[in-house]
């Protein structure tokens, strides 16, 4: 068997509290704006929390990339538990910095191995390739495997997102990112 190793993802993963603990998968914070407020995702602030405090008009919305700090206390924390691999799925970097931050971050830490991948994805689609990664790492698969595994799969996994309202979007100031095309752009 080989050499244990930890998957990580970033905040924007939609993993279940379940699908991390299946299958041992290590989050960096999100935190997440509304108004004048700021709450870590899944720590002080719940899905049904969040749809309901961005439901009153004129909310704005943002979020916020983890720090350096809290990158590294994740990253310390999976080394002091004796795990000197790490695979990090982020969220594509045209959408985020988290990719720099834990970039970084993992140079800072010399006793371990740690990979950083753009998935070029974000939410559902970095959660496939964690989980995909996951279950190869349960059949006894390799780091580096699991490594080639994640490119591979990176920007390959389609995601298409339907919205009743553009709303939220312009609210948190990305709706300039909905890509050409699209029916929400073509002339009525």
């Amino acid at each position: 068997m080989s050499e244990r190793f930890a998957i990580v993802v970033d905040g924007t993963a939609c993993l279940t509290p379940e699908l991390e603990r299946e299958f041992d998968i290590r989050v960096l914070p999100l935190h997440v704006d509304i108004g004048a407020e700021t709450y870590t995702a899944g720590i002080d602030l719940t899905a049904d929390e969040f749809y309901a405090k961005i439901a009153a008009p004129g909310v704005l919305t943002g979020t916020s990339t983890p720090s350096l700090g809290e990158c590294r206390e994740v990253y310390d924390a999976i080394v002091r538990e004796g795990t000197k691999q790490l695979l990090v799925l982020v969220i594509a970097t045209e959408l985020s910095t988290t990719y720099s931050v834990a970039k970084t971050t993992a140079q800072q830490i010399p006793d371990a191995r740690i990979e950083v991948i753009d998935t070029r994805s974000l939410a559902g689609g970095i959660s496939l390739i964690a989980t995909a990664c996951a279950r190869l790492r349960r059949r006894g698969g390799s780091f580096e495997e699991a490594v080639a595994l994640a490119q591979k799969l990176s920007g390959k996994i389609p995601i298409y997102a339907v919205a009743d309202t553009l709303e939220y979007l312009k609210r948190s100031g990305r709706s300039h990112r909905i890509p050409i095309g699209t029916d929400a752009q073509r002339p009525a």
